[in-house]
């Protein structure tokens, strides 16, 4: 039988983002009131639905298919069921790997960087992520880069490219207000993955200094609806109106609402 401590292990290439739930302490806080907005229970559920095999059938479960399942029709994976759906999951987890670990307040995604279709993926779960807490009234900040790690869903978890994707969300002097910051060799792979004229390409903006970055704003544009975008607007002005006396936070929530305008207004 194989010792499997001596099978050699590498580190790999990978686009990997690390996200932070901001404000998840005064969340905990809650669920200790029984006045409070959250409960143990409502937060447990709302995390649960972002575990790792259920993260990969939000953007895996959109593939379509033509007539894996003899209707001749063009299906996504979801619409399938039974083995055609079991199969058609396996096959594009193979060919689009995605690993995902979720611990208390934060998220890592991480992909093969050379894996453009993976890389679409990661995009899109990001996006998601996004637009989902932010639903919850919980905004999300993180950083993203490329580089040398090890990263299994589930297991082991490690390598440059997390210690850097950590510091561009924590580090003073980077992602500040919530966000997610990239580096050059994160948008590098994010412009080599995406054709011109995919609306995915929105989702990224310039932030100066070498950077670019992902927002609240940015992850709102036409593919949804206007109803579901508003939802998000008046949200984030919530979150602006109760933090504005804040010296700290009250800056931070001003300068998203300021990024959805310049985002947002009319040519």
């Amino acid at each position: 039988m194989t010792d499997q401590s001596k099978l050699p292990v590498e580190y790999e290439d990978r686009l990997l983002t690390f996200l932070d739930l901001c404000g998840f302490k005064g969340v905990i806080d809650q669920t200790l009131e029984n006045d409070g907005d959250w409960s143990a229970n409502k937060l447990y559920w709302l995390l649960k639905e972002f575990t790792g095999d259920l993260l990969e059938s939000v953007v895996v479960g959109g593939v379509p298919t033509l007539g894996i399942d003899g209707s001749k029709q063009v299906k996504p994976i979801d619409g399938l069921e039974g083995l055609a759906q079991q199969r058609e999951y396996k096959e594009s987890k193979e060919l689009w790997p995605i690993s995902i670990t979720h611990f208390s307040d934060s998220f890592v995604i991480s992909t093969p960087a050379s894996n453009k279709g993976s890389t679409y993926f990661h995009f899109s779960l990001v996006r998601a992520l996004v637009r989902a807490f932010l639903r919850k009234g919980i905004t999300v900040r993180g950083g993203m880069t490329v580089g040398k790690a090890i990263h299994e869903s589930p297991g082991v978890l490690f390598g440059p490219a997390m210690n850097r994707a950590y510091e561009l969300e924590s580090g003073s002097c980077f992602a500040l207000w919530p966000r997610i910051l990239m580096d050059s060799n994160a948008h590098s792979v994010f412009m080599d993955a995406f054709p011109s004229d995919d609306p995915l390409r929105l989702v990224v903006q310039k932030a100066g200094y070498g950077f670019w970055q992902i927002t609240p704003a940015s992850c709102a544009f036409s593919q949804d609806s206007a109803e579901s975008d508003a939802e998000l607007l008046g949200n984030l002005k919530i979150l602006h109106d109760i933090h504005k006396e804040d010296l700290k936070l009250g800056p931070r929530y001003a300068e998203l609402l300021k990024n959805w305008n310049i985002t947002h207004e009319p040519n």
